[in-house]
């Protein structure tokens, strides 16, 4: 459905941003300026083709020429029409009130030399139709050019995590956060090195993977595990939706012949200072007990193997599983899944708290038994789109404090 309606969107974009092009018929070299578009427009179709049907084109798409597609026709075309139609609607509306005016009655005014009212009208409409067409060119290049350099940046974010009844031994422990590293065409080679170097460097107790370790392919999975090789402390990891964009079980299988912990609706006791830490790992929805398997019946699948004496962790993909785990009275439960809303227009405003009750930082809750709940999720290290707005990639080092 999200796909559907984004191209939806990009294709009446698109449809009404070829219309706008009759309007350079006005401007001076009208018949250069419609060459240089149409060609623009071509070049555009053309490399939407070579996204959309990338099985049949042999040769790989350059980083730079994805990153235009997904920018141009997801948000620069889209963006750049809204202004355009914001602007021709306030244009039409000036000229309405303006001609409103001068059919008012009033004084007649004498005639007086200077240029006739079409000499200004006619500058204003070609300076609106340059402007209509040249908006949306103008923010995919700006796009194009933040996008292509985050690719390569990220944060690391402190995240401090007060819980009533942690054990004293547990005070300050700290755990590496790493998920959605989408290892692919946008997160690969240096950046997936320079990841595990800057975890190594927080020397946390142990390493905790939420999900979404590839993009798509399993082509891209040998790559991914170099980089969790590299990692010098424990490491567990549960499953996100990309993961199985290919073979679910060919990606617990490839993760599991590499030695690391898949945890699918699983359990596992690491001892940390001392004390019993447990993990839990789910399974992404849909396909557990049934195709229509939601989180909640991931979580009755792991109840069972929880032990009491144990300090828990939840590694769960989709944020909105803390819900479930509070009513649990799981202490703390880390996701991901949201990359922080992607595009945030400010730190509460945007797509992440329109489409998640969790999405990005610390979130505390109270069970029914009056136990503490927390859950951090993580904005992603990695990505999947090429540009971020207001939600920084990053690696997230959590710290356990006592409340």
């Amino acid at each position: 459905m999200f796909w559907t309606v984004m191209w939806t969107i990009a294709g009446c974009a698109a449809l009404w941003w070829l219309w706008a092009h009759l309007w350079v018929s006005s401007l001076p070299r009208a018949r250069w300026w419609r060459t240089a578009l149409a060609l623009f427009s071509l070049a555009q179709i053309a490399a939407l083709a070579w996204v959309l049907a990338p099985s049949r084109v042999p040769v790989e798409m350059p980083t730079a020429v994805r990153a235009w597609v997904y920018i141009w026709n997801m948000l620069a075309l889209p963006i750049g029409v809204l202004l355009g139609v914001v602007c021709v609607a306030g244009w039409c509306a000036w000229a309405l009130v303006r001609r409103a005016r001068r059919r008012a009655p009033g004084p007649t005014a004498s005639p007086t030399a200077g240029p006739t009212p079409e000499g200004p009208r006619m500058t204003r409409r070609q300076l609106l139709a340059a402007s209509a067409v040249a908006a949306p060119p103008v923010l995919g290049g700006v796009g194009l050019a933040k996008g292509l350099w985050e690719l390569d940046h990220f944060r690391v974010r402190d995240i401090d995590v007060p819980l009533a009844g942690l054990p004293a031994d547990l005070e300050g422990a700290t755990f590496a956060h790493v998920t959605d590293v989408h290892a692919g065409r946008y997160t690969r080679g240096t950046v997936l090195r320079e990841i595990a170097r800057r975890v190594n460097s927080l020397r946390c107790d142990a390493i905790l993977m939420t999900g979404d370790l590839i993009d798509r392919d399993l082509s891209d999975l040998p790559e991914a595990l170099a980089m969790v090789a590299r990692f010098d402390r424990p490491v567990y990891l549960c499953e996100g939706n990309h993961d199985l964009f290919e073979s679910r079980e060919g990606f617990a299988s490839g993760v599991r012949a590499a030695g690391f912990p898949l945890l699918r609706n699983q359990a596992d006791t690491l001892r940390i200072r001392g004390v019993p830490v447990q993990m839990l790992g789910i399974r992404w929805g849909g396909q557990g007990r049934g195709r229509g398997a939601s989180v909640d019946e991931h979580l009755r699948d792991i109840d069972h193997l929880r032990d009491p004496d144990a300090f828990q962790v939840l590694l769960a993909h989709h944020p909105h599983a803390f819900d479930g785990a509070t009513r649990l009275g799981i202490p703390l439960t880390l996701g991901g899944h949201t990359h922080g809303g992607q595009l945030m227009l400010s730190d509460d405003a945007g797509a992440g708290p329109l489409l998640y009750r969790y999405w990005s930082g610390l979130y505390r809750a109270r069970g029914p038994a009056g136990r503490d709940s927390a859950s951090v999720i993580s904005n992603g290290v990695g990505n999947w789109f090429p540009l971020r707005l207001n939600a920084p990639a990053e690696i997230v080092r959590v710290t356990l404090r006592r409340a």
